[in-house]
């Protein structure tokens, strides 16, 4: 993705005064792009954002589908944690943290659980789920 595209979308996702954290819908543009990579994927592909202010954490998040998430703006540390089945089945996977900075992008499989923080400057966060991947 160019840095033009990155640029834009964090501009037309940035508030005046961030709110306390909460997963809201995307841009028009952050959408588009969504769209236009389900459209190669052959699914669906939904974008919410996250604007994080300095010092504000995210609670655990579990969209149910793989996902990857992706800073438009600043850099945040991202804790992800395998979450067991449904029916009471195994944990697969290894938690992850790591920190996430403009132009890298996380994935995420369904049985992922992510929280976002360690902000330092506001930060931008774009989260794209693929609808094909219901657990």
């Amino acid at each position: 993705m160019s840095d033009t595209v990155l640029r834009g979308i964090a501009a037309a996702d940035h508030p005046e005064e961030a709110p306390p954290p909460a997963l809201r819908t995307a841009s028009e543009m952050a959408q588009e792009v969504a769209r236009r990579l389900g459209t190669v994927l052959g699914e669906p592909v939904g974008a919410h954002v996250w604007h994080l202010a300095v010092g504000y954490e995210t609670p655990e998040t579990r969209p149910g589908r793989d996902m990857v998430l992706l800073p438009v703006r600043g850099g945040c540390e991202c804790r992800g944690r395998p979450v067991p089945q449904q029916d009471g089945g195994a944990v697969f996977g290894t938690p992850v943290r790591l920190r996430l900075r403009l132009g890298e992008a996380l994935y995420l499989p369904a049985h992922f659980c992510y929280t976002l923080a360690e902000v330092h400057a506001p930060c931008i966060v774009i989260q794209l789920v693929f609808s094909g991947t219901a657990l």
